[in-house]
């Protein structure tokens, strides 16, 4: 079991550098302050705080809360990113088809799709 640590978008420069140095496997970036939910919006640019966790030695840094849509992931990788995590908006989707399972993973497939689209990676 590899340690990751959560990275707030507002933390110094000393924080960063000591989640850096603490985490493993990867660093869950916030792209904002606050709670979890599929709201866009960073605190400061995700590309400066990325840049300062690399520097620092950082393994790959993953940006979470807000990430809901294709453009979301693109503009994740575009700040320097290595991945994007996706968490309430798989939820929402699981929620809206409690009553329909087919319904639900064609929804889930469509969304992992389109996600994974914007990656730019192939099968």
């Amino acid at each position: 079991m590899q340690p990751l640590f959560i990275a707030p978008p507002d933390a110094s420069q000393e924080r960063l550098a000591e989640i850096a140095q603490a985490s493993q496997g990867y660093v869950y970036l916030l792209a904002r302050a606050g709670v979890t939910g599929t709201e866009g919006g960073t605190a400061r640019p995700a590309g400066h705080v990325i840049r300062t966790l690399k520097e620092a030695g950082a393994p790959p840094t993953l940006l979470g809360f807000g990430i809901a849509e294709p453009e979301h992931v693109r503009a994740a990788l575009d700040a320097g990113a290595d991945g994007a995590i996706s968490g309430s908006a798989v939820v929402r989707l699981i929620e809206e088809h409690l009553e329909d399972e087919a319904a639900m993973l064609a929804a889930l497939g469509n969304f992992v799709r389109r996600m994974k689209a914007a990656t730019r990676l192939t099968d």
